[in-house]
């Protein structure tokens, strides 16, 4: 009798085990978020009408991926000249935070003379990207 509570418990703590294994493998899966390289964000900053209508990308400064809950966040700044702007006016520093969102990651919005009297934030249409 106690070789057949043995193994039941065997068997029923092996098989919690299994799926205590399983189920962080899943979850894991699920929320997996991959880093934003400096070439993708630059290129998601170069691609959106907000941007390349009115200014052309000089420089990818720097890119920060947020960690913990805020995990599907990146900060980064770059560099940008309006497209009309005279030749040896300088660049403009610009902040943008960037959200993975179905599977990939989206420029959400960049702002830059901030903070200031002339700060301009601007809200990219994720649904275009």
């Amino acid at each position: 009798m106690w070789r057949r509570i043995l193994k039941i418990l065997f068997v029923t703590v092996g098989g919690l085990i299994a799926l205590t294994v399983i189920g962080r493998v899943v979850i894991a899966y699920l929320t997996y978020v991959p880093d934003l390289s400096l070439e993708k964000s630059a290129e998601l900053i170069s691609h959106v009408p907000e941007v390349n209508n009115y200014a052309r990308l000089v420089r990818m400064e720097s890119l920060y991926h947020l960690k913990g809950s805020t995990n599907r966040t990146s900060l980064g700044t770059f560099t940008f000249q309006y497209l009309d702007a005279p030749t040896g006016v300088p660049t403009i520093k610009a902040n943008a935070d960037f959200i993975y969102m179905d599977g990939r990651w989206r420029l959400d919005e960049f702002y830059y003379k901030c903070p200031g009297t002339d700060c301009q934030i601007v809200d990219v249409n994720i649904q275009r990207q």
